[in-house]
């Protein structure tokens, strides 16, 4: 299942990406872990949206 990721560091604007679900909550945890970023985890799907780099790392 695929969700939508946007991902927001310091001072940088917020970033799109599609992920799948397992890889987005991981992602999701070690940011919030490391306190480096907030990110937010969604349905709202959009085609222009690429996926989430390296997700795979995230499985």
């Amino acid at each position: 299942m695929q969700c939508h990721v946007t991902v927001q560091f310091p001072g940088w604007p917020p970033m799109h990406y599609h992920a799948d679900f397992v890889a987005a909550h991981t992602f999701a945890k070690a940011l919030y872990e490391l306190r480096v970023a907030t990110i937010q985890i969604d349905q709202d799907m959009r085609e222009a949206m690429r996926p989430m780099p390296y997700q795979r790392l995230w499985r």
